[in-house]
């Protein structure tokens, strides 16, 4: 059920969040951001391919398989920001010391740039701006039945669950510690967050994850850089 190279779909869970005006207002947001965007951010576009190109081998853009809306597997693009080997499909859990990363690589996961080809997602309607972030087959195979409500709405670039720097937060010494840390405290959280977000849901809400996602990947704060976008009065 899980197989995501199979083409089968994960189970959603019965939470259906969202009314369809809301749905229909989020995709109008959507498209109105994002198509302007990619355009006014060609230049960084074209910049990102010439230095991943340049400074590693391997494709430009990453391709990984992710579960999206409904539980239907869809392909997300990335810049890469990994060194292709087979170690680095080994282990998906990936921190900030790890030396499968690129030294550009370094800068644009830190930045978040990486994540920009996502924006054609957008366009393309596996994902949205902001909504609950895209996860491996194998990472949804834990969650619990209210947690898969978050499969009821498009992944988004951003979330309220997001960390800008969670890789900071995996301090483990191994690759297996690091999958550890994130299985039991990094991934609960940002469900908690996400679902709580689901019941929140408003456009006021996205533009504001939005703003502070902008304001963290500037910031020099530690503190605001490891700490989730969004956090709902009833969930403090």
């Amino acid at each position: 059920m899980l197989n995501v190279d199979g083409g089968e779909n994960v189970a959603p869970g019965t939470f259906s969040p969202l009314s369809k005006r809301q749905r229909v207002t989020k995709r109008i947001f959507d498209l109105v951001v994002s198509i302007p965007l990619i355009i006014v951010l060609s230049p960084i576009f074209i910049l990102l391919c010439v230095l991943v190109k340049s400074t590693s081998r391997g494709t430009i853009i990453f391709r990984p398989q992710r579960i999206g809306l409904n539980g239907k597997p869809f392909t997300m693009y990335k810049f890469r920001s990994m060194m292709e080997t087979n170690a680095s499909r080994t282990h998906k859990i990936v921190s900030h010391q790890d030396h499968r990363v690129t030294k550009i690589g370094r800068i644009i996961r830190r930045t978040k740039l990486d994540e920009l080809p996502q924006f054609f997602n957008v366009v393309n309607g596996t994902m949205s701006i902001v909504g609950p972030r895209p996860q491996n087959a194998d990472f949804i195979s834990r969650y619990t039945d209210e947690e898969r409500a978050v499969l009821r709405i498009r992944p988004g670039i951003t979330g309220p669950g997001t960390v800008v720097n969670y890789e900071k937060l995996l301090t483990g010494a191994t690759p297996e510690e690091n999958e550890k840390i994130y299985f039991e405290t990094l991934l609960p959280d940002r469900l908690r967050c996400e679902l709580v977000y689901l019941k929140d849901w408003s456009l006021k809400t996205d533009i504001q994850i939005i703003g502070r996602t902008m304001v963290s990947m500037i910031s020099r704060s530690n503190d605001r850089r490891v700490t989730p976008l969004y956090r709902s009065p009833r969930a403090t």
